[in-house]
């Protein structure tokens, strides 16, 4: 009847999909911060490969 839940990932999966939504809403300042203060990172490292989709 009652089914094992993680609340830790659980919680720590809602936070990260606030933190690193991708939506018009948040637009480029909150779409893509990084390198608008000081340009590219090096070799135009992207920190957005690899993240899941929500």
């Amino acid at each position: 009847m009652f089914m094992e839940v993680d609340v830790e990932k659980e919680s720590l999966e809602l936070l990260e999909e606030q933190m690193f939504e991708m939506s018009k809403q948040a637009g480029v300042a909150g779409n893509r911060q990084w390198g608008l203060d000081a340009g590219s990172h090096q070799d135009d490292w992207n920190p957005y490969d690899g993240l899941p989709e929500h």
